[in-house]
């Protein structure tokens, strides 16, 4: 079961001047404009991700498939703020915020049969060829006619992946055998 995303939040406690960080920083992809949320975002490519740095100190990781290479894309930054003169910055509160696991049944799903059996699904063919439905720890299941189907907000690696397992024990209920 591929974990398709990790989203992490941390601080780095120091404020940023954005601007500044735009135009010095050594980063082949960084974007910052002045009149949006305020904020700077790095695209990195080994490893992959993305992040987003608010001028209060917090980032946003995201687009990683470990913990470890947010925290290493979390350790450029930082070590560029350090670089550029910010002997504050540092990493701290670093928590995931979502994870997003995806899998395959193996068969097709009736997502009708689902949706009109199973309390709190949502299924409405003409909006979203997924149905929706919740798992007890708060996880939401989008699954697909052709077996495919993923499970977001989990707070853990660990968490997705149990999550993927209940999800697949309550989508064979509802298999068509094909």
């Amino acid at each position: 079961m591929p974990i398709a995303n990790i989203v992490l939040s941390a601080r780095l406690n120091t404020n940023v001047d954005l601007r500044k960080f735009s135009l010095l920083a050594p980063f082949n992809s960084i974007k910052y404009r002045q009149f949006d949320i305020g904020h700077v975002v790095i695209r990195f490519t080994g490893p992959k991700a993305t992040v987003l740095l608010y001028r209060n100190g917090k980032v946003v990781c995201n687009g990683v498939r470990e913990v470890q290479q947010a925290e290493l894309a979390l350790a450029r930054i930082t070590h560029a703020l350090q670089e550029m003169g910010y002997d504050k910055a540092r990493i701290s509160n670093m928590r995931i915020v979502n994870v997003v696991a995806s899998s395959q049944l193996g068969s097709e799903v009736d997502l009708n049969r689902l949706s009109s059996c199973r309390a709190g699904s949502i299924f409405e063919k003409e909006i979203f060829p997924g149905a929706n439905f919740r798992l007890n720890n708060g996880v939401t299941v989008v699954a697909f006619e052709n077996g495919k189907f993923f499970v977001t907000g989990a707070k853990s690696v660990a968490a997705a992946e149990a999550s993927v397992l209940t999800a697949e024990r309550i989508l064979r209920q509802y298999s068509t055998g094909r």
